[in-house]
């Protein structure tokens, strides 16, 4: 699926991990409990990257789309499309490349 987001500028496009709805033990957890975690979850893929992010040749190490990345709390814009919500923010707000030895921890 495409997504209709093209980012412009130094800013990225990030789909935001999503939260379960049921705990292991079976336990629903409350749509606005859900939400809030949503808003506050640092973890998620990188799925649109514009021509000028990630130029600075001080970036020690560029993520590629597919990439899970860590970034800032509350950083950029959430913007919901078909169902699933993404970040726009700048690309100097991702944190980290998340490596496939650490995502095993990270939903």
């Amino acid at each position: 699926m495409t997504i209709p987001i093209k980012p412009l500028e130094y800013k990225v496009l990030i789909e935001v991990a999503t939260v379960e709805e049921q705990t292991k033990g079976g336990i629903w957890i409350p749509e606005a409990s859900r939400e809030k975690q949503e808003v506050a979850r640092e973890v998620g893929t990188l799925v649109a990257v514009s021509g000028m992010a990630f130029q600075d040749p001080e970036w020690p190490e560029k993520p590629e789309i597919g990439d899970k990345v860590i970034y800032n709390r509350y950083a950029g814009s959430l913007v919901p499309v078909n169902g699933k919500k993404y970040r726009l923010m700048q690309d100097k707000d991702l944190g980290a490349i998340v490596t496939k030895d650490f995502s095993e921890g990270i939903k």
